[in-house]
């Protein structure tokens, strides 16, 4: 299968902390490509440190301690632990001081499928063909994490790890410091652009300018296509794709037209009955003020790594 991946990415320090305490990382390696946003929690010590920990652990594990064909193999087994590798190595960093971070992986194999880890409220999202879904749950209560790597105790990963199928569309990674600054408009139109290496930077500094958090912001962008049949094509035309034949249902045609018949008389008859009686007009409806304007698509070139 003939597949192409874009990606951008980026990250800004917000302007009320002195550090930019998020992390990103980007590897591709055989045909492997891995993805991850960290995002050092400021309430406790050293959330920059805390961030940088995890996603260099993660970096200089991944390709060192296994080969690509057993992550090709074993993604899930990979990932996890992966994580729980960094949440160890942060709870036992030099000082024995607490410090933590949120923690958002995505592995995409050879096959086309998406895997992913989550810790913590980074999240994920997928838009394509102008849906926009949200593919992660927030590890937390009233805006308190309930989950991080570093944090006490052994870390519960039961719920953490996810496997999709990803056929067309754009991957979205983030810290919370982009969301807060972005419209959602903005997010769901990703769906209808390509990828650049710019186009990351861009949603980056709208959400600078427009963040009332003055969090930092981290951003990854990653564009997926290939030569399945694309999301929301209809019986006729994934057969015609793929050479199968659909099953035909009853020919309604001529009940349809019976129907239509019946109808038209009924119409007749109680235009008939009716023709005295006074006709009444409803008011003219102005649908250009009820009626959305369509939003705005983000215009980008294509920057493609085959």
């Amino acid at each position: 299968m003939a597949r192409t991946i874009s990606f951008s990415y980026g990250t800004k320090q917000g302007r009320k902390h002195e550090n930019n305490e998020d992390s990103i990382l980007v590897i591709e390696q055989d045909d492997i490509f891995v993805f991850g946003v960290f995002d050092g929690i400021s309430g406790l010590h050293d959330g920059a440190n805390a961030s940088k920990a995890a996603m260099e652990f993660i970096r200089s594990s991944i390709f060192t301690e296994v080969n690509s064909a057993y992550i090709k193999k074993h993604p899930k087994e990979c990932l996890l632990t992966l994580i729980e590798g960094a949440h160890k190595h942060i709870q036992q960093f030099e000082g024995n001081v607490q410090m933590g971070t949120t923690a958002t992986l995505c592995l995409i194999d050879s096959d086309g499928y998406l895997h992913t880890v989550h810790v913590g409220d980074s999240p994920i999202f997928l838009a394509a063909e102008r849906h926009f879904a949200k593919l992660s749950d927030d590890d937390s209560i009233c805006g308190r994490l309930t989950k991080y790597l570093g944090m006490p105790g052994e870390l519960d990963l039961n719920s953490a790890y996810c496997k999709r199928k990803v056929q067309n569309g754009i991957l979205v990674l983030c810290t919370d410091g982009l969301t807060d600054g972005v419209e959602d408009n903005w997010l769901i139109n990703l769906s209808g652009i390509r990828i650049n290496e710019n186009t990351a930077s861009m949603l980056i500094d709208k959400a600078y300018d427009n963040s009332c958090s003055g969090d930092d912001i981290s951003l990854i962008l990653v564009s997926i296509s290939g030569d399945d049949i694309p999301l929301g094509t209809t019986q006729e035309s994934q057969a015609a794709a793929t050479g199968r034949k659909t099953t035909k249902g009853w020919n309604i045609m001529p009940f349809l037209l019976v129907f239509i018949i019946g109808i038209l008389i009924g119409t007749a008859i109680d235009r008939l009955l009716t023709k005295n009686e006074p006709e009444l007009h409803s008011p003219e409806v102005d649908f250009e003020q009820i009626i959305s304007e369509p939003i705005d698509t983000i215009n980008t070139y294509n920057y493609e790594y085959e």
